[in-house]
C-alpha cells in the first residue's frame, strides 16, 4: 500500500508542473471526485487524494492537519471520506484542494495523542 501511495505522490508531482496556477481548488477536485467510476476525472480524484493522504501517512502535517490511519483503511474509504466532505461543505470549495483533503482525513483519521 505504501508504494501505491508513493507512486501516485510521484505521478502527481510530475503532472501538477510547475505553473502556480496549476493549484487545485476544491471545487475542482469535487467535480472529479463526483465523477463515474472508470472516469478520467475520478481516476484524477483518487490520486489526488491518495497522494495528500501519503504524505499524511508519513507523519507529516499538511496545512497544520495530522491524520493517523488504521492499517485497514482503503483507498475507496478514503477517496470516499474526502467527497463526502467536499459535498457537505460547498462554501469552503473555492480554496486550496490539498488543504481541504488534510482536513477531511484529520477529522475522519483523528490521531491519539
Amino acid at each position: 500500500m505504501r508504494r501505491l501511495f508513493a507512486a501516485v505522490a510521484a505521478v502527481m508531482v510530475v503532472s501538477a508542473g510547475a505553473r502556480a496556477d496549476a493549484f487545485k481548488t476544491g471545487n475542482v477536485l469535487y467535480q472529479e471526485c463526483a465523477a463515474p467510476i472508470g472516469a478520467r476525472e475520478y481516476a484524477n480524484c483518487q490520486n489526488y487524494v491518495m497522494g495528500v493522504a501519503d504524505v499524511m501517512a508519513g507523519n507529516n502535517t499538511v496545512n497544520g492537519y495530522a491524520a493517523c490511519f488504521p492499517r485497514d483503511v482503503t483507498v475507496g474509504q478514503i477517496r470516499e471520506v474526502v467527497t463526502r466532505y467536499l459535498a457537505n461543505l460547498p462554501q469552503s470549495r473555492n480554496k486550496g484542494a490539498a488543504g481541504l483533503v488534510a482536513d477531511a482525513l484529520a477529522q475522519a483519521f483523528p490521531c491519539r495523542r
